[in-house]
């Protein structure tokens, strides 16, 4: 989760946080990756060990979606049931978002199969689409994307970096949410208005936008991984899209803008031959010297 942070004493979140047992709380970096005492995620916003989000608590909010404990008596439940998580702090002290792509480097450079971005911008930018690739081609992760709360056909980054899973907003009756942006390049949508989850203090409320939206989505993939442990992250990605349930009838203002459809978890961990069929472009080059070489 690459967010504003998360409540370590929170009691929905920390039953599923993912420690590292590789590095105990001890002022050594025991297992040389370079950040000392990264016990449960890191702050790259302050540089330190202590993900707990400071000013912003949107990052809670996004954890507990994908992530919540399940059957605990506490609270709700997240989409990825038993799925850990990793907090990824991005935010500074005043929830600036300062090191947003390098949280996706973090999470990929750390085993993170499934990386959740519920935040970006209309900015296309090279160093976003590198670390993009490298985190989807190199680290073989699932980015999921929300696409903004704008009502805009503008592409939202990093939602719209080719590889990126990219989530818009429906609501209750499968209608587009009117703040929703949308566009050819939305996979799919997910429930987003009028959702329960975690909240500061150990509590809970009510959330929405795509920023809620992409972690059910997150949680959702972690779900399919556990059933089908063999795909690999375009292959769930796939998967997700070709079970979703088309919105198009319902929301003829936006045929084919809002994704293949609502996600349906259940269509998911059922399927038997899911047929899909998606379109990428990818350059290789071989440094102008004509070989090419394993790897």
């Amino acid at each position: 989760i690459t967010d504003t942070g998360w409540e370590p004493s929170h009691p929905d979140l920390l039953p599923n946080v993912k420690i590292n047992y590789n590095d105990p709380i001890n002022g050594v970096d025991d297992d040389n990756d370079g950040f000392i005492d990264n016990n449960m995620g890191w702050d790259l916003g302050s540089d330190d060990n202590d993900a707990t989000f400071e000013s912003a608590f949107h990052g809670i909010s996004v954890t507990g979606l994908a992530a919540a404990t399940p059957d605990n008596i506490t609270g709700i439940a997240g989409v990825g049931y038993n799925t850990r998580f990793l907090p990824v702090k991005i935010s500074n002290n005043v929830g600036t978002l300062t090191q947003a792509y390098q949280g996706i480097v973090y999470a990929a450079d750390h085993d993170c199969f499934i990386i959740n971005c519920s935040w970006g911008s209309f900015s296309y930018s090279q160093f976003g689409k590198d670390i993009i690739d490298y985190a989807i081609i190199n680290k073989g992760c699932l980015v999921v994307g929300a696409v903004g709360n704008d009502d805009l056909e503008t592409v939202f980054y990093p939602a719209g970096y080719p590889g990126v899973l990219s989530v818009a907003n429906s609501n209750q009756s499968d209608l587009k949410s009117a703040s929703s942006n949308y566009g050819y390049y939305v996979d799919v949508s997910a429930p987003g208005e009028d959702l329960w989850t975690t909240f500061p203090n150990g509590s809970f409320g009510e959330n929405g936008g795509t920023s809620m939206a992409a972690p059910i989505v997150s949680g959702g993939a972690a779900l399919l991984k556990t059933q089908f442990p063999a795909y690999n992250n375009l292959q769930i990605a796939a998967l997700l899209q070709a079970t979703a349930d088309n919105l198009n009838a319902l929301n003829p203002s936006y045929i084919d803008k809002i994704g293949k459809g609502r996600i349906n978890l259940f269509n998911g961990v059922s399927a038997t031959a899911p047929q899909f069929l998606g379109l990428t472009s990818h350059i290789a080059t071989d440094n102008n010297n004509n070989n090419f070489l394993l790897g």
